[in-house]
C-alpha cells in the first residue's frame, strides 16, 4: 500500500488496498478526508496558554501600540526643622516709636564756666525794657558797647563800658563798681554813685544807668546755693 499524505492535502490517495477478503485485484481508490486538528510529533514545542484577558489590550495587526511615558515617583519630602523665634521684649514691642538720640561726647556740651548763671540785670526802662541780661563768672563789663559781656547798645547816652559787676565765692556776695573808661556816672537805689571801690549790691538792687536806661540786679548764688569750682 502506498500513502500519499502531506500536512496540506485535501486527498490521500490509497492504492493496491483490497476491499474485501475475496478481493486479489490490484485497485485505487481515493478518499476524501476533512482535516482535523493537526497532531504535532511528540516533541514538538507547545506554546504556552494565553493568561487571562483581565487587564489584556489587543490590538489590530498593523498598528502601533503607543506606551504611556513613565512618570517617576518624586521622592518623600523630609520636612525640615523651623528655627525657633528670637525672643521680644516688651519694651520694644509696644508699638511705639522711639527716637535715637546719640549720646555727645562730655567735652562737647560741657558749658564754659564764663557762661554759668550767677544772677541777671533786666532793664525795666529805657529802649531794652523788659530785656534780661545773664550775669556770668568772672567780670561783667556793661556799656553800649557790643563787646562789653552785658550790651546794652541802643542807648546812646551810656558810656562804652559804664560799670563791673562780680560776684565773689568766698563771701557769696556781689559787687559793683565804675568802669576805669566811663564818662556816666551810675546811681543806686539808695542815691549813691557807683565809684572805682568795690560796692557791695544785693536783691532787688537799681542801677540808673542814664536818663533812659535803669537795671534791676536778681541774684542766683548767695547765701543758700553757690557754685562748686573745684569741679570744673
Amino acid at each position: 500500500m502506498n500513502n500519499n499524505y502531506s500536512p496540506d492535502a485535501k486527498t490521500i490517495r490509497i492504492e493496491n488496498v483490497p476491499l474485501s477478503a475475496s478481493n486479489t485485484g490490484d485497485e485505487t481508490i481515493q478518499v476524501d478526508i476533512v482535516p482535523l486538528t493537526a497532531q504535532k510529533p511528540a516533541g514538538a514545542y507547545v506554546p504556552p496558554p494565553l493568561p487571562s484577558d483581565q487587564g489584556t489590550i489587543v490590538v489590530p495587526r498593523g498598528q502601533q501600540v503607543s506606551t504611556p511615558p513613565v512618570v517617576p515617583t518624586p521622592p518623600p519630602v523630609t520636612p525640615q526643622p523651623q528655627p525657633a523665634p528670637s525672643p521680644v521684649s516688651s519694651s520694644a514691642d509696644d508699638g511705639k516709636t522711639r527716637l535715637f538720640k546719640p549720646q555727645a561726647a562730655a567735652s562737647s556740651i560741657s558749658v564754659p564756666q564764663e557762661k554759668w548763671v550767677l544772677g541777671w540785670l533786666v532793664a525795666i526802662t529805657g529802649p531794652l525794657k523788659g530785656k534780661s541780661f545773664t550775669i556770668g563768672y568772672g567780670f561783667n563789663t556793661v556799656g553800649r558797647d557790643r563787646d562789653c559781656q552785658i550790651s546794652l547798645e541802643g542807648d546812646n547816652t551810656i558810656s562804652r563800658r559804664q560799670i563791673i559787676i562780680y560776684y565773689r565765692k568766698k563771701q557769696r556776695q556781689f559787687y559793683v563798681e565804675k568802669a576805669p573808661e566811663s564818662t556816666q556816672m551810675t546811681e543806686m537805689s539808695d542815691g549813691d554813685i557807683v565809684t572805682s571801690v568795690p560796692t557791695e549790691i544785693t536783691a532787688g538792687e537799681i542801677l540808673k544807668m542814664s536818663g533812659l536806661t535803669t537795671l534791676r540786679f536778681i541774684p542766683f548764688c548767695g547765701e543758700d546755693f553757690t557754685w562748686d569750682y573745684s569741679n570744673i
